[in-house]
C-alpha cells in the first residue's frame, strides 16, 4: 500500500514539474516573439548627407524624419530623439534612409573628430593605392595586405579591415626615384585591437586600399590570395 502511495507521489510531482517546464518554456517563448515584434521609433535619412553636416540643419531642413521599425533591425546607438544634438555634426556621410547613430555624431574640433572609442591612426602608403588621391575624408576603405613572406613562409594578400572611415588622406611629395608615384598617408577611425592590426601591417607588409561604393554595407568574403591559389 505504501508503495502505491509513494508511486502515486512521484508520478503526480512529475507531472506538476513538467507542466511547470512546458509553461516556462511557452512564457519565454512568447516573449521573443513579442520582442521581435516590438517597435521602436528611429530618424532616417530622407537623402544622401554629407560629412560635416551641422545636426542644425539635419533637423531644420528636414533631412531626418522619424520611422518605426521592429527593434531587432534596429542599429546600435540610434537616434531616437532629437534633443541634445546641439552643435553636434556628422562624422562620416548618411545616406538615404540610414539610421542616424551616436557614433557618427560629434562635437566640431579644429583637428581629427574621431568617432566615441575609436583611434585615429595614420599610416603611411602609396598615392596610386588610395587610387591616386581620390580617396577622401568620409569614405569607406577596405584594407589589403602583402606580407612577403607571410605564414608559413608564403608570400599572401589579404583583407584585414574592412569598410573602416577614413578620417584624412593626404600626399605627402613623390617617391624617392622621382616617379609619378608619390607618398601618401591615410588616417582612418578603428577600435583599438584593429589598430593594432593596422600598425602591424603597414610595419611588416605592403597596404593597399578598396573604395566602397556609396550605399553599399557589405561585399562577399574573401580568403586571401598568393602563388598557390592564384595559378
Amino acid at each position: 500500500m505504501r508503495l502505491r502511495l509513494g508511486l502515486l507521489i512521484v508520478a503526480i510531482v512529475t507531472a506538476l514539474l513538467g507542466t511547470l517546464l512546458i509553461a516556462v518554456y511557452i512564457g519565454r517563448l512568447a516573449a521573443d516573439v513579442t520582442a521581435g515584434r516590438e517597435m521602436v521609433e528611429v530618424y532616417v535619412a530622407t537623402r544622401h548627407v554629407n560629412r560635416d553636416t551641422a545636426a542644425d540643419k539635419l533637423i531644420n531642413r528636414g533631412l531626418l524624419k522619424k520611422m518605426r521599425i521592429p527593434r531587432k533591425y534596429v542599429a546600435e546607438g540610434a537616434v531616437s530623439s532629437l534633443k541634445g544634438l546641439g552643435n553636434k555634426v556628422l562624422l562620416a556621410p548618411l545616406d538615404r534612409g540610414e539610421q542616424l547613430t551616436d557614433s557618427i555624431l560629434s562635437l566640431p574640433t579644429s583637428g581629427l573628430t574621431t568617432p566615441r572609442n575609436m583611434l585615429a591612426v595614420a599610416v603611411p602608403i602609396e598615392d596610386i593605392a588610395l587610387i591616386n588621391g581620390r580617396i577622401k575624408a568620409g569614405d569607406r576603405v577596405t584594407i589589403f595586405v602583402t606580407l612577403e613572406p607571410g605564414k608559413d613562409g608564403k608570400d599572401v594578400t589579404r583583407i584585414v579591415l574592412s569598410r573602416v572611415l577614413v578620417l584624412a588622406a593626404e600626399k605627402s611629395g613623390k617617391g624617392q626615384t622621382g616617379g609619378q608615384t608619390g607618398k601618401a598617408s591615410l588616417t582612418l577611425a578603428v577600435t583599438p585591437g584593429d589598430a593594432e592590426k593596422l600598425v602591424f601591417s603597414s610595419q611588416q607588409g605592403t597596404i593597399w586600399a578598396g573604395l566602397w561604393p556609396p550605399g553599399v554595407k557589405s561585399l562577399p568574403s574573401t580568403g586571401g590570395q598568393g602563388v598557390d591559389s592564384l595559378f
